[in-house]
């Protein structure tokens, strides 16, 4: 088992798309921003897919896990960097 930062990954991308939102954009420049996301959304899912398969074992999203051991104690490693590397091949 692996987790990831669902949360963290999202909120980059949400900051990454608020900062090309700007008044008066035309409605050929908003279908591009959704479709932007929409694109971004499909990349994380392949990630993931990928994710899991190179660790053969499942992937959970770490907002679900409710504690974890202190720094340095065996836990459920992090995939978070891995996931990112992922999505960004994934264009």
């Amino acid at each position: 088992m692996v987790r990831v930062d669902m949360g963290s990954l999202f909120e980059e991308q949400k900051k990454a798309l608020a900062d090309r939102i700007r008044p008066g954009m035309s409605e050929q420049e908003q279908k591009a921003l959704f479709q932007t996301a929409t694109d971004y959304a499909s990349r994380v899912e392949a990630a993931l897919t990928t994710l899991a398969k190179e660790c053969g074992c499942a992937v959970v999203n770490s907002a679900a896990l409710l504690r974890l051991p202190e720094a340095g104690a065996p836990g459920i490693p992090d995939g978070t960097a891995r996931l990112k590397e992922l999505v960004a091949d994934h264009k």
